[in-house]
């Protein structure tokens, strides 16, 4: 019965784990997107500073463009907080995991060295010429 409940247990750490590998890799992502926003953003304003050489775009499109990506980051700051949450739900659901594990490790363990102590006293005294204190 240990060994099931064990069994049972190591399925559950094992998916634990995988769901928060997952929603690591989404949060670096969208923290990834981010950046390239922020990235592309400061450039623009640095081509309406006029500290770029070439002003390819005219100013007009240069506004649009940056309030399209405001409000980009915007959905990306809303979604990585989200992420960030989320991570952290699974994340101890995933220790919670681990310690149940370790927890029926130690049950199955101590009913398997039982078992095996119970079938040695069995083995003496089954023997006819066992004597006992």
């Amino acid at each position: 019965m240990t060994r099931i409940r064990l069994a049972k247990a190591q399925r559950l750490l094992k998916l634990n784990r995988e769901m928060q590998k997952l929603e690591e890799e989404k949060l670096t992502s969208a923290r990834w997107q981010q950046a390239e926003l922020r990235e592309e953003q400061g450039n623009l304003i640095e081509t309406l500073s006029g500290a770029a050489e070439m002003q390819t775009l005219p100013t007009p499109m240069v506004l649009k463009r940056l309030r399209k990506l405001d409000d980009q980051q915007r959905a990306l700051e809303t979604e990585i907080t989200a992420r960030s949450a989320s991570l952290r739900t699974v994340a101890t659901r995933a220790k919670f995991s681990e310690r149940l594990t370790k927890e029926y490790e130690v049950q199955h363990k101590r009913a398997v060295e039982e078992k095996a102590l119970l079938e040695a006293i069995e083995r003496i005294l089954m023997k006819g010429d066992a004597s006992l204190p």
